[in-house]
């Protein structure tokens, strides 16, 4: 029973941290090859979300922490929101 545990404690954590890794590039992605100078004129706090996000999904991969799991969702859909005012 141990060694099941110790196998889905490590599966787990790798997932989570290939799903932190994957948000940072997509973020980049984002941040680097679509998001324009005319979209920081229109939303002035756009390069500080971003780059907290990524520094979020670094801490995301580091460690277990349920707060600033919570903190990168909340990111993620405020810069959801605005690429999608982006694309109107």
């Amino acid at each position: 029973e141990w060694l099941a545990y110790e196998n889905s404690v490590a599966r787990i954590v790798k997932v989570k941290e290939e799903h932190a890794e994957l948000c940072k590039r997509e973020i980049l992605i984002l941040w680097t090859d679509y998001f324009k100078p005319e979209h920081l004129t229109q939303f002035p706090d756009l390069h500080e979300k971003l780059w907290a996000a990524t520094k979020l999904c670094s801490k995301n991969k580091r460690e277990v922490n349920l707060d600033s799991a919570k903190e990168l969702r909340q990111l993620v859909s405020e810069i959801g929101e605005i690429f999608e005012k982006t694309k109107k």
